[in-house]
């Protein structure tokens, strides 16, 4: 290699050998003060002189972690980072298995101190290696997994040295984290961790506890949805309960309770929680049949009774389930589970007296079921008629165990439902759920196929549209 200076050209050799003549010769006072205002102006000799030779003093963590962010981006790659993130990476999680092992030794404010350095430092000096604006924030930051891991554990350990944990004295935990949420709020929105989440659980800390529980509260007010209500919910229960106040907790929860089924829910959880079983099986106690089977109420109140361990009380709150809920098969099996083979035969005898009560809506057909095992095959047609918003289905099932009367009552009724909306037909879908149905009614049996033919011509006479013809067409009832 070549170097040209002032036409002269020298080789490295040379370069070399001047160079380690010309420093010998250079007064030190001279040479520090050139290498101090050379190193200003040159990011590269900065970088190498601090590289080779700052070594931090033990303990010193803010210095500690300012060391592992001296990684500038190794020449001749381009990819738009000022550091190599990846090595700095690697650093960082060195710096945070020294916080784990403080919290092993019982250094706890020391683990506190390190996970602070690292969360904040690397947070700013990300920040302004990274100018571009929100647009391009989450696609950089999602290329530094092992960064964002990193900083995901300095969180954590944060909140839980000072905010959840106990070990650390109430007043250093408030003066510290008071100091980490200053130096966090800048970077409120960096790609790099939840800070948005960390800033909120801090504010346990960081407010006094009637000012937080407020600011929960208001928090539950206005957030949307039961799933992202529910996590402030519970921190305004579970803080209460900490401060010895669990009635106040409960009489949060009851207020709440109403807002939405996630809220209910934890309502249901917390009081489990506490063994207060009788109550949380009330609050678990909700009729409406989409609720119960969205949120799955039913197995809310078996995993309490199961806790409980009484078989006489799950008889009765399964009984009481059974008569009143639409969905009734989970407790159908567990009653069955539960009783001897005696009071089970008189259950079901009661059941099948209280019919029409018991089964006004019975989206699982235990009803059916109830008949087929007792070959009560005179009695399904009670049970088509019990569910005669899905009498087509059912019949379609049943017909053969039925006689022909009742085969035609149950038809009847099809057949009358199908003359309301014969009107209402206006779309493709609409003339595709009524050929379902009539489809239905024509397979069950002879005797429906009958009536199906009969149907389909009287609906085609009173609506003279085209759109029926070949409906029935297409199904085969007309042809």
């Amino acid at each position: 290699m070549s170097v040209f200076r002032n036409g002269y050209q020298m080789n490295y050799s040379d370069l070399s050998s001047k160079l380690t003549q010309v420093i010998e010769q250079i007064p030190k006072d001279v040479l520090y003060d050139f290498c101090c205002s050379y190193a200003q102006e040159h990011e590269e000799l900065a970088m190498a002189l601090v590289n080779e030779f700052w070594r931090p003093e033990k303990d010193d963590y803010q210095s500690m972690v300012q060391q592992c962010l001296m990684h500038p981006t190794p020449a001749g790659i381009k990819n738009g980072d000022g550091y190599d993130w990846g090595a700095i990476a690697v650093d960082l999680s060195r710096m945070m298995n020294l916080a784990d092992e403080k919290v092993k030794e019982g250094s706890l404010l020391d683990a506190a101190e390190i996970a602070r350095y690292v969360m904040t430092l690397t947070c700013a000096e990300y920040e302004a290696d990274h100018p571009y604006g929100e647009q391009y924030g989450e696609i950089w930051a999602l290329r530094r997994e092992g960064l964002r891991d990193v900083m995901a554990r300095a969180k954590a350990m944060l909140i839980d040295l000072l905010v959840t944990g106990e070990d650390i004295d109430d007043d250093s935990q408030r003066g510290l984290m008071k100091e980490i949420v200053a130096e966090c709020k800048p970077f409120k929105k960096t790609h790099i961790c939840r800070m948005d989440e960390f800033l909120e659980d801090a504010q346990a800390k960081v407010l006094s506890p009637k000012r937080y529980i407020a600011w929960l509260q208001k928090k539950v007010d206005n957030t949307r949805g039961g799933h992202f209500r529910k996590p402030y919910l519970e921190k305004m229960v579970r803080f209460l309960d900490k401060m010895g106040k669990r009635d106040e907790a409960i009489a949060a929860m009851e207020a709440n309770k109403d807002k939405d089924d996630e809220l209910r829910l934890l309502y249901v959880d917390m009081l489990t929680e506490w063994k207060m079983y009788d109550e949380a099986l009330k609050v678990a106690d909700v009729v409406d049949s989409a609720r119960s089977c969205i949120y799955s109420y039913p197995k809310k109140i078996l995993a309490i009774l199961d806790l409980i361990n009484d078989r006489d009380k799950t008889i009765e709150v399964c009984k009481d389930q059974f008569k009143k809920t639409d969905r009734k098969q989970v407790y159908y099996d567990r009653l069955q589970k539960e009783m001897t083979k005696e009071e089970w035969d008189a259950f079901i005898d009661d059941t099948i007296r209280d019919a029409d009560e018991v089964f006004v809506h019975d989206y699982d057909d235990v009803e059916a079921q109830i008949y087929m095992k007792r070959k009560m095959y005179d009695h399904l047609v009670k049970f088509c008629m019990h569910t005669s918003y899905n009498a087509e289905e059912n019949l379609e099932k049943y017909a053969k165990y039925m006689s022909e009367a009742d085969q035609r009552l149950v038809a009847q009724d099809i057949v009358e439902r199908m003359k309301r909306r014969a009107p209402e037909c206006k779309k493709g879908d609409d003339y595709d759920h009524f050929a379902g149905w009539i489809r239905r009614l024509y397979k069950s049996s002879p005797e429906c196929a009958k009536i199906a033919r009969e149907v389909a011509e009287e609906i085609v006479k009173e609506n003279p549209n085209k759109a029926f013809r070949r409906m029935f067409e297409r199904v085969g009832l007309i042809v």
